[in-house]
């Protein structure tokens, strides 16, 4: 028995509907295969970001405030340049400090301020050596401590230690300007 004409189906157009059911579900295993991949590198940049944040004690975002890897990525490359500032100026911290004790001054007091931080070194019982740390510069000046006292005097004194200071930092790795 021969089919009517409306149910017959041509051979080239089954293979057809069969093929492009083929392909969408090789598309489907694609895109799923992409979407794993994407939502796997979300978290794994997220952790990254979490990890970031806690060793640096910053506040956290929640994952739902990121809305693509990109966003994640961002973050991640401020906080990084932030904590690699932070290392920098800790190791340029240190070194004055080292080359100042090595020079027999005596470590007073460090604040931090807006722009930066200050140091003051005691020279003797009367005067200091004040270093101001901002922007990778630095200033040092001669002050008292306490009492007026001869200035120039002290100041000369300072002068001709500058420069052995500024050698020892840069022995140290440490360039300021």
């Amino acid at each position: 028995m021969i089919a009517p004409k409306s149910h017959r189906i041509k051979v080239s157009n089954l293979v057809l509907v069969l093929l492009d059911r083929e392909r969408l579900r090789n598309l489907e295993k694609q895109y799923k295969a992409q979407y794993e991949h994407d939502i796997d590198m979300f978290d794994k940049q997220y952790e990254r970001y979490l990890t970031l944040c806690k060793n640096m004690k910053k506040e956290i975002k929640e994952k739902k405030e990121f809305i693509c890897v990109d966003n994640i990525l961002y973050e991640i490359e401020k906080l990084e340049k932030l904590q690699l500032n932070q290392l920098k100026q800790h190791y340029i911290k240190s070194q004055i400090d080292a080359v100042m004790k090595d020079l027999q001054y005596q470590f007073i007091q460090s604040r931090k301020k807006d722009r930066g931080i200050n140091k003051l070194y005691q020279m003797d019982e009367k005067c200091g050596i004040n270093i101001n740390l901002f922007n990778q510069n630095m200033i040092m000046e001669v002050v008292t401590i306490g009492e007026n006292i001869n200035m120039v005097r002290k100041q000369e004194q300072f002068y001709k230690i500058y420069s052995v200071i500024i050698k020892e930092l840069r022995k140290r790795g440490v360039i300021l300007f």
